[in-house]
């Protein structure tokens, strides 16, 4: 009889707790797969939106580069922000970290007034770079390719 009894009670709990479980095997499931669409359409939107910013900031910290040129980058800098492709919306927080880094360093006057100096182009440069590297890393986050 009391086996009867256990019998029965391990029946009762799999007849309450397989629904139980299967509701939240499904619930993790489709969570997953909202999580990988977010993602993959936020790397999507990265990839269509960085190129512009690494295009603008490739001779910025150059010694090369004049004070007026940096001044220009600035500004550029600046309208990517508020074009209509929202990129800026993008910017992981590590990555709009170096980017206000870099325009606060950009908007400092030269060191002389008609060049940076070279710890100016040093700061500027080496924070540049870090911010590169960081639109590289938001590209590549979990390895997805991109889809259409």
């Amino acid at each position: 009889m009391p086996e009867n009894i256990i019998i029965v009670i391990i029946e009762a709990f799999s007849v309450i707790l397989s629904p139980i479980f299967a509701a939240l095997i499904g619930y993790f499931i489709a969570r997953q797969q909202l999580k990988d669409k977010y993602e993959i359409g936020l790397r999507n939107k990265r990839m269509e939106t960085y190129p512009e910013l690494i295009k603008i900031t490739q001779e910025l910290g150059k010694s090369k580069t004049s004070y007026q040129d940096h001044k220009n980058a600035r500004e550029e800098i600046i309208k990517w922000t508020t074009a209509d492709h929202g990129g800026f919306l993008t910017l992981s927080k590590k990555t709009l970290d170096y980017f206000n880094q870099l325009k606060e360093l950009l908007k400092k006057n030269a060191g002389d007034g008609k060049q940076y100096s070279k710890e100016q182009l040093k700061n500027i440069f080496n924070t540049r770079n870090s911010l590169r590297g960081s639109m590289m890393d938001d590209i590549s986050v979990s390895g997805i390719k991109k889809s259409d």
